[in-house]
């Protein structure tokens, strides 16, 4: 049977420069499709914000007493324009990505619930793999924040306001941003008790968040828009004593077991990678689905490699993949099939086990070596073959 990974404490910690955007479900008018307003925040008054602070999923923290201190405008954005969605029992971390300046230095965010006697000090965590656009090298961060709160919360929808301040070394608060984290209970959806939109509609879509790899429980593997997989890890290739550079098909000479005074033979590191920069789901309530998704694969390329001078050649790919098939989803499904008649690209995207609330959806496959896939909703507007301007809506951002 396949499980999805329920009691996990890691936080993943994913992200780039660009990311997904999540709105509330009043900006999400859609007839039977998942609609239900975003509840007030619960008041100091109605909540112990002590105790829930506790449960704020952040990895590495401080804590820190007190209250947080003023902080500057200092025209960083975020790509969440003001709620943060979490599923109860499922802290699986919920990615914001963060736009700043070149010249500001973000080491890490205060982060703490409004009306809470403390809060933390999240240090910011580089993200092996990322894959970054070119000219965004300094100007992207990531912070992983979610919420699973104790278990005597009664009362779903549950929101909280939570203060988030981006910080230099020295300390220094950047700039200051407050969302609403809501929790959400896929045991009690209200009027959203389903993933589907009517037939031929775009008003809304499911994005792919992350993916997570787990075997009996110990995460192996992160997937996620952005989050490159090497494809190589060395090159090499030969320079002449004339500073010809050659690769092993131009001469018999270029062998690493043959020795010769005019070539040398010249391992070098490559940073090649393939990435899977966004993936989008239309589920239709007539039991038809669309999947559109992006790989750009930046491989090393021999030929244009100067192993005289070090300088490594590569060739980029850009694949706009796509699969329109069937699935088996009725409200309430504890189980999500699906079938695709036909299928562009490297990947086939998978049923499982599902799991989902009005904004967020988890599929789960495999039993001991177990995935679980997070998407999150967004509010398109967009043709599903625009392919620009879905690429395009990665890099939208809020003050």
């Amino acid at each position: 049977m396949m499980q999805i990974l329920k009691p996990l404490r890691t936080v993943l910690l994913l992200g780039i420069c660009g990311g997904l955007i999540f709105l509330s479900c009043e900006e999400l008018p859609v007839s039977g499709g998942p609609v239900q307003p975003t509840p007030d925040p619960i008041s100091p008054q109605d909540v112990d914000l002590d105790r829930v602070s506790e449960f704020l999923v952040v990895a590495d923290a401080q804590r820190i007493s007190g209250s947080l201190g003023p902080a500057p405008d200092g025209q960083i954005k975020l790509d969440i324009e003001d709620t943060i969605f979490s599923v109860k029992g499922y802290p699986l971390g919920n990615r914001i990505n963060v736009l700043k300046q070149s010249f500001q230095d973000i080491t890490g965010y205060y982060v703490g619930l409004i009306g809470a006697s403390y809060y933390y000090d999240v240090p910011e965590t580089i993200i092996e793999g990322q894959f970054i656009p070119s000219g965004d090298e300094d100007t992207s961060s990531v912070i992983v924040l979610d919420l699973d709160p104790p278990t005597e919360i009664e009362g779903y929808p549950f929101s909280v306001e939570v203060v988030i301040q981006p910080h230099d070394p020295s300390g220094q608060a950047l700039d200051e941003f407050v969302r609403t984290i809501t929790v959400e209970d896929p045991e009690d959806r209200g009027e959203c008790n389903s993933i589907t939109l009517p037939s031929g509609s775009t008003v809304f879509h499911w994005e792919w968040d992350f993916t997570i790899r787990a075997y009996n429980g110990e995460i192996l593997n992160v997937f996620a828009p952005g989050l490159a997989s090497p494809i190589n890890s060395q090159g090499a290739g030969c320079c002449t004593s004339a500073g010809v550079s050659l690769t092993t098909s131009d001469s018999p000479l270029c062998n690493p077991n043959v020795s010769s005074p005019d070539v040398q033979w010249v391992p070098l590191e490559v940073d090649d990678y393939s990435v899977r920069t966004w993936e989008l789901w239309w589920i239709y309530d007539d039991g038809t689905l669309k999947v559109r998704s992006n790989w750009i694969k930046k491989q090393y390329d021999r030929a244009s490699t100067n192993f005289c001078t070090g300088e490594v050649g590569y060739t980029i790919e850009e694949e706009n993949s796509e699969g329109e098939g069937m699935h088996d989803f009725t409200p309430g499904s504890s189980q999500l099939g699906v079938d695709f008649s036909s299928w562009t690209g490297p990947y086939r995207p998978l049923g499982g086990e599902l799991v989902y609330t009005c904004h967020t959806m988890i599929i789960s496959w495999g039993v001991d070596d177990n995935y679980s896939a997070v998407y999150r909703i967004w509010d398109s507007g967009h043709n599903i073959f625009d392919f620009q301007n879905l690429y395009g809506h990665l890099f939208r951002w809020y003050d």
